[in-house]
């Protein structure tokens, strides 16, 4: 677990995510996006919120989905996702 806790602090501190603005974690599930939330307390972002259901439920339910095609990843796995060559 410690790889990606290290592999998603890279990833927050490279978009440099503002700490004083609210960010809501969402993943497919919900599975792990509560470590995620509890990651980006431990580093000092004070206003995080789990979607605890994950972005399936969340689509499912009939909210809104917005793509940025630039931010899109591929790989047949988790573990094995890349940015796509647009």
């Amino acid at each position: 677990m410690l790889n990606a806790q290290c592999k998603f602090l890279k990833v927050v501190f490279r978009k440099k995510l503002p700490k004083d603005k609210t960010i809501i974690v969402a993943d497919a599930a919900g599975i792990f996006s509560k470590d995620a939330c509890l990651l980006l307390i431990e580093n000092g972002f004070m206003k995080v919120e789990n979607l605890a259901a994950g972005i399936v439920e969340w689509e499912q339910d009939g909210m809104p989905l917005v793509f940025d095609n630039k931010e899109k990843l591929s790989g047949s796995c988790m573990c094995q996702l890349k940015p796509r060559n647009a």
